[in-house]
């Protein structure tokens, strides 16, 4: 979960994860089918080729996206007077490997990734420029 998206926020009411946790581990898991309780709820509100279908994974262009629609937005953000980031990375640096990547040379995609999060968290938690909900690329 740590390097991907996952959106399980209903999962983590207290109350669920306690009924959850009172529920006996056969009634979760019968003759091989994991997930047995949930799947079952489910087929009550969506059809049975959706909840026995074959995980598939669910992808961002991230790459595509940097290297176009958010190349300036991110570029002001970590090369910009106020960067956050400034102190904690060579600046030449960061720029190099946004030229590399818009030019596709290579893919930094994750790397740009972990700056411009690690950013926008300076900005909102440790500086406190930025309030939670506000635009970040404005």
């Amino acid at each position: 979960m740590a390097t991907s998206l996952e959106a399980r926020c209903p999962l983590l009411d207290i109350d669920l994860l306690r009924f959850a946790a009172s529920i006996p581990s056969e009634q979760l898991v019968a003759g091989g089918e994991t997930k047995m309780l949930l799947k079952r709820y489910a087929a009550t509100l969506v059809p049975p080729e959706v909840i026995y279908r074959q995980k598939k994974g669910f992808e961002l262009p991230i790459a595509r996206w940097l290297r176009h629609e958010w190349r300036e937005p991110v570029g002001r953000l970590l090369l910009g007077k106020d960067s956050a980031i400034r102190p904690y990375f060579r600046q030449e640096k960061v720029r190099a490997v946004l030229e590399e990547h818009a030019a596709s040379k290579r893919d930094h995609s994750m790397r740009i990734w972990s700056l411009l999060m690690f950013e926008i968290w300076l900005r909102i938690f440790v500086h406190r420029t930025v309030n939670r909900g506000d635009p970040v690329f404005a």
